[in-house]
C-alpha cells in the first residue's frame, strides 16, 4: 500500500499536465482562430471598426427557427442581406455576388457555420459596412450559398470573425435592432 508522500508526487503530475493543457488551450484561444488556407491561416491586422445600430429582418422558418438578416453594403454595391451567424467561424460570401463585383479571390478556403461546412476561395473586402456601421477590411471565404426557391434570399454570412471585433454586440428581438459597440 502507497503511503500519502508516495501519491503526491504521482497527483502533482496529473495536476502540472492539466494546467499545461487548459493553459495552452486559452492561449490557443486568445491567439484567434483563422479559417484554413491552403495550409495555413489568414489573420487581418485589426483597424478601427465603428459602432452603431443596425435594423434586423427576422425571417421566421415555419419551424425549426428564425435567420436574422442584416444589410450588407459592399464597396458602393447593396445593401445584400446577410444573415447574422455568430456560429460562423469566418464571414461568407456568395460568389455570385464576387463575380458581379469582379473582386479578386486567392486561395481555396473553407469556412464552418452551426449547420455547414462551405469550401470556396478567399477574397479581401477593402471597404464594406453592416446598415451604417463601417467594417474593418476582411479576408473571408467566397462560396456557393445554396438558395431554396421560395425561402429568403440571402447573400451570405457574417460570422463571429467580424462581430468579435466588438466589444459588445447586443440583438433585441422585440425593436429588430442590433447595436454594436467597439471597444475604442
Amino acid at each position: 500500500m502507497r503511503t500519502e508522500s508516495q501519491r503526491a508526487p504521482r497527483l502533482v503530475s496529473r495536476l502540472t499536465a492539466r494546467s499545461v493543457s487548459l493553459l495552452l488551450i486559452v492561449a490557443l484561444s486568445l491567439a484567434g482562430c483563422g479559417f484554413v488556407v491552403g495550409g495555413g491561416s489568414v489573420t487581418d491586422s485589426p483597424e478601427e471598426v465603428g459602432s452603431g445600430e443596425v435594423g434586423l429582418d427576422l425571417f421566421d422558418d415555419g419551424g425549426s427557427g428564425r435567420l436574422l438578416l442584416v444589410p450588407v453594403h459592399i464597396a458602393d454595391s447593396g445593401p445584400y442581406q446577410f444573415v447574422l451567424d455568430t456560429g460562423a467561424s469566418r464571414s461568407i460570401i456568395d460568389a455570385q455576388i464576387v463575380e458581379e463585383l469582379e473582386l479578386e479571390t486567392g486561395q481555396s478556403a473553407q469556412a464552418r457555420s452551426v449547420a455547414s461546412e462551405f469550401r470556396g476561395e478567399t477574397v479581401k473586402i477593402e471597404q464594406w459596412r453592416v446598415g451604417d456601421v463601417e467594417l474593418e477590411p476582411r479576408t473571408i471565404v467566397a462560396a456557393d450559398l445554396p438558395q431554396a426557391e421560395g425561402e429568403v434570399q440571402f447573400r451570405g454570412l457574417l460570422g463571429s470573425d467580424v462581430l468579435a471585433a466588438f466589444g459588445n454586440v447586443e440583438i433585441d428581438y422585440d425593436e429588430q435592432v442590433m447595436t454594436l459597440r467597439s471597444d475604442g
